[in-house]
């Protein structure tokens, strides 16, 4: 049986666009002599700026002469007729033919004259860190050997002083609704709100000035914000001594799927920093920023056993579970991570690390604190509020910062049929979804000094500062500086 195949023609759909085009000019100047001259040009445009080598688009164009000489020559036939046993039967005729032409390289004029050889994008092995769902409440650095007054050396199991301390942490990237995009700005944000650098958009210009944009091309970076404030209790910090700021610490974590940093090839901790002064920020005496490395401590309440809210119990599902100094914690071991998608059950189970409704934890922990956004009981301090929500009011409406800061709260943060959430699947302290409770502490430490006199190039692993001129959205600029920090993996200064 004939088989028949059939092949698209892919040069009908190319997206390249070429053209071609070619000029004949002829003169004939006698019946003997004709004159021509002939122009063709080839055209490549290509789709973008950016071209690669070997891939350049051509514009060439080649000129070619051609002319023909036709006669006959009488006094060649005679000649030839003098030769003894020739005798011609036709004239002698004198045809001259002559063709030349000469090609012109070119390029196009829309790639600037440059080509790339490699434009290095792929060259390096990268691990984003900056996407803010991929982080969660760190548990406490109990190894930590360079500060034991801010974490001491040893703490039990099941003792609240192991959130002592704990002050309270936000991180998020900025909804573009904030800004017009998407949808209409919340009441109380304006050009007055978003003119300060902590709720600012961010141009890609500011730290990639070098770089060449085409039209289209995303202009706008999603900055990684993490907001601090360590004036504020954080969650399950249940100290009923009073704390004062530079006692108190926060931390993010979030699992790294790179267990080898060598055999990955992986060298740097690279990331660029605003000035955490900006804004005219009070950061206290001797702030710093720590970056640890390596098998931390999944057990954010310390208890030794695995939280997870969909272990939780509900009428329809009564797990077993049991009573610790944190509060109601699940015996068994994760299967999966989802809710019961029974009813109003979801609102049964997502109470966050402790498994305790705000009326429970005042029993247990013996704190009144009131959240000032939605006036409701929250003694643990781990109640969610969402950045949109109608209940910001007067000043705390007006402030970006305000509306993300109880944004990471994990209790009701998982809310059924509403578009209010922080996440769709249940909180849990196994942060790399091993269905495991990871309890060791074996990490590598490396220290960033925040003082304004340590942000200098050269020092404290700052390799390139950037002074730029900003632009508010009320009008006004000002200037600011980043700096990017670049940390070798190997040079850690503390062990864990």
């Amino acid at each position: 049986q004939a088989i028949n195949i059939s092949l698209e023609n892919q040069l009908t759909f190319n997206t390249q666009r070429k053209s071609f085009w070619g000029l004949n000019l002829e003169r004939k100047f006698s019946d003997h002599l004709t004159v021509g001259a002939t122009v063709v040009n080839y055209t490549e445009r290509p789709l973008t700026q950016k071209v690669n080598y070997g891939q350049e688009a051509v514009s060439n164009t080649m000129a070619g002469f051609n002319m023909m000489y036709n006669n006959e020559l009488p006094f060649l036939t005679r000649l030839t007729d003098k030769i003894p046993f020739i005798n011609t039967e036709a004239p002698s005729n004198l045809n001259f033919k002559a063709e030349g032409a000469y090609l012109i390289p070119g390029q196009s004029k829309g790639i600037n004259d440059q080509s790339y050889i490699d434009d290095f994008e792929q060259t390096t092995s990268k691990i984003s860190l900056k996407e803010p769902g991929m982080w969660s409440l760190a548990s406490r650095p109990e190894k930590n050997r360079d500060d034991p007054a801010v974490f001491p050396q040893t703490v039990n199991n099941n003792d609240q002083r192991s959130g002592d301390g704990r002050g309270l942490l936000s991180w998020y990237t900025i909804d573009p609704r904030f800004y017009g995009v998407g949808g209409n700005a919340p009441n109380g944000i304006n050009a007055a709100a978003l003119s300060n650098f902590a709720s600012r958009r961010v141009q890609m210009r500011e730290l990639y000035n070098n770089r060449d944009y085409v039209a289209g091309e995303q202009t706008l970076l999603n900055t990684f914000d993490i907001t601090y404030y360590p004036e504020q209790r954080g969650p399950y910090n249940v100290n009923p001594t009073t704390e004062t700021a530079s006692q108190r610490w926060a931390g993010l974590m979030r699992p790294i799927s790179v267990t080898n940093f060598v055999t990955s090839n992986i060298d740097y901790v690279e990331f660029w920093l605003q000035d955490p002064h900006a804004d005219g920020n009070d950061l206290g005496n001797d702030p710093k920023l720590l970056l640890q490395l390596g098998n931390v401590s999944e057990d954010v309440l310390k208890d030794g056993k695995l939280q997870y809210e969909n272990g939780l119990p509900t009428p329809s599902v009564p797990s077993n579970t049991s009573e610790t100094n944190w509060g109601t914690q699940p015996n068994q071991f994760p299967i999966l991570y989802a809710f019961s998608t029974e009813g109003d059950e979801r609102g049964q189970q997502d109470l966050g690390y402790d498994g305790l409704s705000g009326t429970q934890e005042q029993a247990k922990f013996g704190v009144d604190f009131v959240n000032p956004v939605t006036n409701e009981l929250d003694p643990a301090s781990d109640n969610f509020v969402f950045y949109l929500s109608d209940q910001f009011q007067g000043d705390l409406a007006s402030s970006l910062t305000e509306r993300y800061k109880y944004f990471r709260g994990p209790e009701g943060n998982s809310a059924a049929n509403s578009l209010e959430v922080a996440t769709q699947t249940p909180d849990a302290e196994d942060v790399n979804r091993d269905y495991n409770l990871d309890q060791t502490e074996n990490y590598n430490q490396y220290t960033i000094d925040l003082a304004p006199a340590s942000l200098t190039l050269g020092n404290n692993k700052i390799v390139d500062v950037k002074e730029v001129d900003v632009k508010f959205e009320n009008g006004q600029s000002k200037k600011v500086k980043w700096y990017l920090f670049r940390i070798p993996v190997a040079n850690y200064d503390g062990v864990g």
